[in-house]
C-alpha cells in the first residue's frame, strides 16, 4: 500500500512538471525573435502547370509581420497567415503559411504551405490545396 501511494506521488509530480515545462516551452517559442525579416515583396513560382504561379512573375506577395496578400495577380483576395519555426543550431528554419481569404470577404479557397527559409532571400516547399492539387513552391524575396 505504501509503495502504491509512492508511485501515486511520483506520477502526480511528475505530471505537473511536464505541464510547467510545456507551458514555459509554448511561451519561449510565442516570444522568440523571428529567425530573419521576412517583411517585403516575394516573387511566388510553384510547379503546378496551369496556375498563374507556374510563370516567373506570376505571382507576387507582400508580406508584412505574420501576414501577406497578393500583389499579383490582382483581384486576389487571398491571405498568408505565416508561422516562423527556428531551432537554433539545427538547420534551417522551417515555416507554415496558411492561404485564406481575408476578413469580409468570403472564403472560396483554402491552402496550406509548408517550407523551409533556405536562405534570408530564399523559401522553398511543398502545397496542397482544398481540391487536393499538390505543388512545390519558392518564394524569392525581391
Amino acid at each position: 500500500m505504501l509503495l502504491r501511494k509512492f508511485f501515486a506521488v511520483t506520477t502526480m509530480t511528475l505530471l505537473a512538471s511536464s505541464i510547467i515545462y510545456a507551458k514555459d516551452a509554448s511561451e519561449s517559442i510565442a516570444t522568440a525573435p523571428l529567425p530573419a525579416n521576412l517583411d517585403g515583396i516575394w516573387d511566388y513560382t510553384g510547379s503546378l502547370p496551369g496556375s498563374s504561379c507556374y510563370v516567373q512573375g506570376g505571382c507576387t506577395i507582400q508580406i508584412t509581420g505574420n501576414a501577406g496578400k497578393y500583389i499579383l495577380p490582382r483581384g486576389n483576395t487571398s491571405l498568408f497567415l505565416i508561422d516562423v519555426y527556428s531551432t537554433p543550431n539545427r538547420g534551417k528554419p522551417v515555416i507554415t503559411i496558411v492561404q485564406t481569404a481575408q476578413p469580409g470577404t468570403p472564403i472560396t479557397y483554402n491552402a496550406a504551405l509548408v517550407g523551409r527559409l533556405n536562405d534570408p532571400q530564399t523559401i522553398t516547399g511543398f502545397f496542397i490545396d482544398v481540391e487536393n492539387n499538390r505543388d512545390t513552391f519558392t518564394l524569392k524575396k525581391q
